[in-house]
């Protein structure tokens, strides 16, 4: 087996007692000495071992995406990117610009709009689309994915109206755009497209510094995660993130949490209980701010959550639950609290509560009383500061995306990109966690500036609790012997930079399992 000694740059290794080292060794697959230089030197290996001198920069564990839709991010790599349209005109003007390169009959599948940045945050409509008089089935699918919107003709072809006639306003909220999606999906990413656009996103998860990835599938949202894909890319050595992946559908054949290699594992069972706080389908106990006839959207009664969460528990399977909103949170732990009453045996896996973003002062205690793993998205403070002031009020805002509070509780959060909502780089999500501004650097001193997490923390976020939250976390990341190799070499050193400046971190080299994957070590062994 080869070994490679790494020294020379600032070793952030995720121990609690022993946070820094000198130096690293790997041996094949995993690490097997870290610590000061004189006693990486006493093992065996290091003698005959290739060394990679660094001059300051900062090596870490390989980071985890704790929640993403990496299919969902791959087709929209392949659609119309509408992020920066700034109007409903402008929208309409470059879907009219792609309709005049695309065949008479081929699907317009335009994403990430964001109405509530426009001056007139109306949401499209079919009859806007439909005015435009194209010939191809448009769809577009909002920046949180809750909502699509389509033209007649896409309509009509998904099947949802039976005639160009049919009253249908063509905004499709939650599972509603399943059918529609199906068919936009089959025509447009068959014949072997799928893995090639899903090997494409995964070589660049790991130019990001990225080892592992926990996907998440929500077929009724037409985000499904195929694990034959990865499966695919794995045997064709062009995997280079470890895939823990959650559906929302239970397991045929009846699959217990953590079957896999070690490279595509199923790790469990996703359950939404609410949409979204920019689409006002987020359930909430008090009406919208900006709509006061609504409280968003349950999608389960009490009673459903129950036997959803029972079964789980039956079959061996972990359970990842989906609540934006306090109402939905709410829901959610009274299930909980209802399910674990029973005499159940110990948990192999804890439960993860996803999103937490509008988290009461009174939900806190009963979280931290519950076998609960939390995961937020720290990039969604800067995307979100110009909108959930509006939709929550000022109160209620305040006790939001309160990272800190959690953490302090003693609730356990780890990190990630909820890719495609937010763009798959982990650094922003780090960025973010520390400034809690927008881009250009707004509010100063930060947004709830009490709920700043410290670079350690959010690096945790990361690396460590992720690998915790799937059971993992005696060999995934850490720095420490008898981990898996799987780090992370920056081209800078992230305890020396300026903090506004966490945004730029950018990969030098990345590893798994001791082979790299981003980066060129000459002659080393390579995965993707």
């Amino acid at each position: 087996m080869r070994a490679l000694r790494i020294r020379g740059g600032t070793l952030w290794t995720g121990e609690a007692g022993c946070p820094r080292a000198e130096e690293m060794l790997v041996l094949g697959e995993r690490i097997v000495a870290v610590g000061t230089a004189e006693e990486v030197e006493r093992h065996p290996a290091a003698r005959d071992a290739r060394s990679l001198d660094l001059a300051g920069e900062s090596v870490v564990p390989g980071l985890t995406d704790g929640h993403l839709h990496l299919n969902m991010y791959a087709k929209q790599r392949f659609a119309l990117d509408l992020e920066d349209a700034v109007s409903l005109r402008d929208l309409l003007e470059r879907i009219g610009d792609a309709a005049a390169a695309c065949p008479p009959d081929g699907w317009i599948y335009g994403v990430k709009f964001n109405n509530a940045r426009w001056s007139d945050s109306r949401m499209p409509e079919r009859r806007d689309l439909d005015g435009l008089g194209l010939s191809q089935p448009v769809v577009l699918q909002r920046v949180c994915t809750h909502v699509n919107v389509a033209n007649g003709r896409a309509l009509l072809r998904g099947g949802l109206i039976g005639s160009p006639e049919s009253d249908h306003d063509g905004v499709l909220l939650e599972e509603a755009a399943f059918p529609l999606l199906e068919t936009m999906k089959a025509e447009l990413f068959g014949g072997g497209r799928m893995e090639e656009l899903l090997g494409d996103a995964c070589r660049e998860l790991a130019s990001y510094g990225i080892t592992s990835i926990h996907p998440c599938g929500a077929d009724y949202y037409g985000m499904e995660e195929g694990l034959d894909l990865y499966q695919g890319l794995f045997r064709k050595n062009k995997l280079p993130v470890r895939v823990f992946s959650y559906h929302d559908k239970f397991p045929v054949p009846p699959l217990q949490s953590g079957f896999g290699d070690g490279w595509v594992t199923f790790q469990g069972f996703k359950l939404y209980l609410d949409g979204t706080i920019g689409a006002r389908t987020a359930a909430l106990s008090e009406p919208y701010a900006d709509d006061p006839d609504n409280r968003g959207l349950l999608n389960h009664s009490l009673e459903h959550l129950i036997r959803l969460l029972r079964e789980a528990r039956t079959r061996g399977l972990q359970t990842l639950i989906h609540t934006i909103g306090d109402a939905a949170l709410d829901q959610a732990l009274d299930a909980l609290e209802v399910v674990e009453s029973a005499p159940w045996p110990p948990l192999v896996f804890p439960y993860r509560i996803n999103h937490l973003q509008v988290c009461r002062p009174d939900q806190v205690a009963r979280l931290a009383a519950l076998p609960v793993f939390g995961d937020v998205q720290p990039s969604f403070v800067p995307s979100d500061l110009g909108i959930a002031p509006l939709r929550l009020g000022l109160v209620r805002v305040n006790w939001s995306y309160a990272w800190r509070t959690l953490l302090e509780a003693g609730i356990p959060l780890s990190a990630s990109s909820d890719s495609p909502v937010e763009p798959l780089n982990p650094w922003r999500g780090v960025w973010a966690a520390v400034n809690r501004t927008d881009d250009a650097g707004n509010p100063e001193g930060g947004f709830l500036p009490d709920q700043k997490l410290d670079l350690d923390q959010a690096l945790h976020m990361f690396t460590t609790t992720p690998a915790r939250a799937v059971g993992r976390g005696k060999d995934l990341g850490r720095l420490a012997p008898g981990c898996l190799a799987d780090f992370t070499v920056l081209e800078d050193d992230l305890f020396a930079m300026p903090q506004k400046e966490l945004l730029h971190a950018k990969a030098r080299l990345t590893f798994a399992g001791g082979a790299c994957t981003w980066g060129d070590l000459d002659g080393w062994e390579r995965i993707g």
